[in-house]
């Protein structure tokens, strides 16, 4: 949870309250993987819809860094 908050805070200028901010899993370094995002409706009465990733961010648990998992 406090991977999560970390990643929330540093990147609260750029989010929007639909943004979703999950943890995801642990890479093979033992680091949380964090994946943010927003869900589109293309169809209300289908319910089709689309996933945006705004990013996926690697959080080191015992430093608290945040790297980018796509650089």
């Amino acid at each position: 949870m406090e991977a999560i908050e970390l990643v929330k805070a540093k990147f609260a200028g750029n989010l929007s309250p639909s943004h979703v901010v999950e943890y995801s899993h642990d890479d093979e370094k033992g680091h949380y993987v964090i994946h943010v995002y927003q869900t589109y409706v293309n169809n209300f009465q289908s319910g089709d819809s689309y996933t945006s990733t705004y990013g996926w961010f690697v959080v080191n648990p015992n430093t608290g860094d945040i790297r980018s998992l796509l650089q």
